[in-house]
């Protein structure tokens, strides 16, 4: 290696080394409510809201909450970052639920017309003819001869193969959107327990909750994120295409 290299080297060693000091200024800064003259890089534009209420007199005393993302570091870092996931997951299912829902209502526009273009007995019933001539109630009983024999055909009735498959698209566009809200809960859930300023979370037990909301997310949710590795990264960097700067200590 000659004496450029070397130089070039220790140059940008040194370099590294200012930044990292420099950024570490900025974290200590910025949790103590001080401005950097830099973009936030831990707490959250609520959180240091909160913080500066609270140093101005506006809060008695300040949440256990806040004591850790004040005081430790790798937490604050951990939990901004865990936070901007879960705003991802939040993102994303509700768009699958928009989706869902106008896909239900499609699906059941088309159910009610497919029952309205059905042959109708006297008494009100809808009924379908399948393939071999069968006619079926729309909750599945088979009509008798002699009711049939009475049917005026029109030619352009709804066949009970027709009526089966628009019901069962229905029944499933509705069930997704049933699984949707109930994840949505789960999410929400998570929310307040994450934020809950009297009784913070462990790093092990925000991961694990992660965990759980990866394992039980809709299908419709998961092609909602922009990425498809949904795990908590090790290092606390999400993993939905979102940058959270790599703050060494």
């Amino acid at each position: 290696m000659n004496k450029h290299t070397t130089d070039f080297d220790d140059i940008e060693n040194a370099a590294a080394d200012k930044r990292h000091l420099q950024e570490f200024d900025d974290l200590q800064n910025e949790m103590a409510g001080r401005e950097t003259g830099r973009a936030p890089r831990v707490l959250s534009r609520e959180e240091r809201e909160r913080i500066e209420k609270q140093r101005n007199g506006g809060q008695s005393a300040m949440s256990a909450l806040e004591f850790l993302l004040l005081n430790d570091p790798d937490y604050a870092a951990f939990h901004q970052a865990t936070m901007v996931q879960l705003a991802g997951i939040e993102d994303a299912t509700e768009r699958a639920l928009e989706n869902a829902v106008a896909n239900a209502e499609l699906a059941d526009a088309a159910l009610r017309d497919a029952i309205e273009r059905s042959a109708v007995l006297a008494d009100g019933t809808h009924v379908f003819e399948d393939a071999q001539g069968v006619v079926w109630t729309q909750n599945g009983e088979i009509v008798g001869e002699d009711i049939v024999a009475g049917i005026e055909w029109q030619g352009t009735e709804t066949t009970r193969e027709k009526f089966l498959q628009l019901s069962e698209a229905a029944g499933q566009s509705n069930d997704t959107v049933t699984g949707i809200r109930v994840y949505q809960m789960e999410v929400g859930e998570a929310r307040e327990a994450m934020t809950d300023p009297d009784n913070p979370l462990s790093r092990e037990e925000i991961e694990a909750k992660f965990e759980s909301l990866t394992a039980r997310m809709p299908d419709a949710v998961r092609d909602e994120m922009p990425v498809t590795d949904l795990e908590l990264s090790a290092d606390a960097k999400p993993e939905f295409g979102l940058t959270i700067p790599d703050i060494q200590f």
